[in-house]
């Protein structure tokens, strides 16, 4: 019996890792992927983005984006939140621009509306006093951010009372890449 409930759990497990559902326990979030994020500028500076393992139980953990050149030289900044993806992108003008979205820590006391992600834009090269232009966004299960003609594009999902999407909705985010939602369209 133990060997059916043990093939059962394990065919669910895979059903809903196949169809991209995240699988949560008690409402918190799944660990932090292993190793690190990781983009490369075309000027060979590598961007990885840690977690602190420590932080990991705190309300609102806590990311470190560190720039590596090729010559080793290495800066970092810190920003809120365990970052889920990192892009790279141009501005209107044509300077580098990272991208870095980060998911609120999410409890069951953050269900619905309350789950947030945020969208932090870091001018580059950044120093290491750089302070990141956040952008806070309704929902979670955020996209990867595409910068495109200076503005950054970010889908994310929240749970809402619209039965007919199986209680989510999803967002499309445009955002100025100083901070300013151009529009948030729901589809």
């Amino acid at each position: 019996m133990k060997a059916k409930n043990y093939i059962l759990a394990v065919a669910m497990a895979a059903s809903l890792l196949i169809s991209g559902q995240h699988l949560y326990a008690n409402g918190e979030p799944p660990p932090p992927p292993p190793g690190h994020i990781l983009v490369v500028g075309s000027d060979g500076t590598a961007y990885a983005a840690s977690h602190a393992a420590a932080a990991q139980t705190t309300a609102t953990p806590t990311t470190s984006i560190v720039a590596i050149t090729s010559a080793g030289d290495k800066k970092s900044i810190s920003v809120a939140g365990r970052v889920e993806h990192l892009a790279l992108g141009l501005d209107s003008s044509s300077n580098a621009v990272l991208a870095a979205v980060a998911e609120k820590h999410v409890t069951t006391n953050m269900a619905g509306d309350n789950a947030t992600t945020e969208l932090y834009l870091v001018s580059l090269p950044f120093s290491q006093n750089a302070t990141p232009v956040s952008v806070n966004l309704k929902g979670i299960n955020a996209s990867k951010p595409r910068v495109v003609n200076g503005n950054a594009y970010i889908a994310t999902d929240i749970a809402s009372d619209n039965v007919t999407r199986g209680g989510v909705s999803s967002y499309l985010y445009v955002v100025s890449l100083k901070g300013a939602i151009i529009s948030q369209t729901e589809y």
